[in-house]
């Protein structure tokens, strides 16, 4: 079930064909200019609560439920403590019951349910792109924008990229050297590339005795 609730006066309406899909847009009312908040409920009608300002209108017949289990039937909203202190009688769900008995439901205008879908698609499209941008800073050679760090660990190195020799060992290596891979492989559980120097010597090592230079 979908509540439409009036920003403003608080009022509540069942929404007519309403769907999960609804809860969370906002819509500006028809003529009067007022923002309704669509908001999700049980199919019981109960609405969750985490506590702040009284959210019914005065003189409206509603059920509360306390954090405890215990609940209460009532029509004077605003002699109720609606914020939370983390204690049993917290209100943690209510249900405007008059409006329940009466199905005073609120069909959304065509145009306000564009303008809704709209807006979240406008709110979805703002959050991709947040995560579109984070990602190419993070793996940019991944978008052909540039080349990658420095630091790229050897499960992302690639045929084709060059690495720098960082250790002392048999091959007769010199610190600082940069070569080419041309392929890897497997050895005991360890990784080991296989590079060639510019003399097209090919020369396979742990991966470890390597650090990432560049990709062409």
């Amino acid at each position: 079930m979908i509540y439409a609730i009036n920003k403003q006066t608080k009022e509540h309406h069942v929404l007519k064909n309403g769907s999960s899909h609804d809860a969370g847009k906002e819509v500006e009312g028809r003529p009067s200019g007022h923002i309704w908040r669509m908001i999700q409920a049980d199919a019981d009608g109960w609405i969750p609560w985490n506590g702040g300002e009284c959210p019914l209108p005065d003189e409206v017949r509603f059920d509360a439920m306390f954090r405890d289990g215990d609940s209460t039937n009532n029509n004077s909203p605003k002699f109720w403590r609606w914020s939370h202190y983390g204690v049993p009688i917290d209100i943690i769900a209510y249900r405007p019951i008059s409006i329940l008995n009466e199905q005073q439901e609120l069909t959304m205008h065509p145009t306000d349910k564009l303008a809704a879908a709209r807006k979240a698609l406008e709110a979805a499209q703002k959050q991709y792109d947040e995560a579109l941008a984070e990602h190419q800073a993070d793996y940019p050679w991944l978008h052909g924008d540039d080349k990658p760090a420095r630091d790229l660990p050897p499960e992302e190195w690639r045929v084709g990229d060059v690495v720098e020799w960082v250790s002392h060992g048999p091959l007769g290596c010199t610190k600082g050297t940069s070569y080419r891979i041309v392929g890897f492989k497997w050895v005991k559980a360890s990784l080991k590339i296989i590079v060639v120097d510019d003399q097209n010597d090919r020369i396979g090592y742990r991966a470890s005795a390597f650090r990432f230079h560049s990709r062409p």
